[in-house]
């Protein structure tokens, strides 16, 4: 999935892009409004995040700018949200306001709770590809539409999540070595920091997943890696 950011404060716009690619989002960055609209024409997005003080151009008449052609949620960020401010954003089709200073996980989820709110209530919305039900005992992963079940239970997972679930669904029982897992859902070289960033996701995948069911599934092959059980 794809983020427009549009940010003309450089630290903003780089912690902005830094949370969304660890969380698996490709990023399409932007520090002032010119060439935007035209970037949209050739590149979708999933999602917007725009600052309503821009250098070229506010905020909030850009966005009336992109709903001429676009329907994908816009999330606004700003130094300052008046009553006058978010009136004027809702009216131009923003979905979501987050004040600076923010913290980078509530915009994270801020933004995960869009995207689920678009995959979940707009059918028209079709990922490019189309593919096979993932699906092991009382686990269902959707490709298709990015949806995670357990049993007939809708869970939230961040694209980091997903895609080490599905990595373990293709090749139930297979054990995965932190070094492949590494490789194939970051796409990165493994470092020694790198089984940190594993052992987090794979812990925060068991939580979500023991919330709705007395099995972890995920099962440590000490020495070895993980595997799907």
């Amino acid at each position: 999935m794809r983020i427009l950011v549009v940010e003309d404060e450089q630290n903003i716009a780089l912690l902005i892009e830094h949370y969304l690619k660890e969380e698996g989002f490709e990023v399409l960055l932007f520090h002032e409004a010119q060439g935007v609209l035209a970037a949209l024409r050739t590149t979708p997005v999933d999602l917007a995040v725009l600052d309503i003080m821009l250098p070229d151009q506010d905020g909030v008449s850009l966005l009336r700018d992109i709903r001429k052609e676009h329907a994908f949620p816009v999330l606004f960020v700003t130094a300052k949200i008046t009553e006058t401010d978010q009136i004027n954003g809702l009216y131009a089709g923003a979905d979501d306001y987050i004040k600076k200073p923010f913290r980078p996980l509530e915009l994270m989820a801020r933004i995960q709770a869009q995207l689920r709110r678009t995959m979940t209530y707009n059918p028209a919305i079709k990922r490019e590809e189309v593919e096979r039900l993932l699906v092991h005992q009382e686990l269902t992963l959707d490709p298709s539409s990015h949806r995670f079940f357990i049993g007939k239970e809708l869970v939230n997972l961040t694209p980091k999540e997903f895609d080490l679930l599905a990595l373990f669904l293709k090749e139930p029982h297979r054990v995965f070595g932190p070094e492949e897992i590494f490789s194939k859902v970051w796409q990165d070289t493994y470092l020694e920091s790198s089984n940190n960033t594993i052992m987090v996701h794979i812990r925060h995948l068991r939580e979500k997943i023991s919330e709705h069911t007395n099995r972890r599934y995920i099962k440590t092959v000490w020495g070895v890696g993980y595997q799907l059980e």
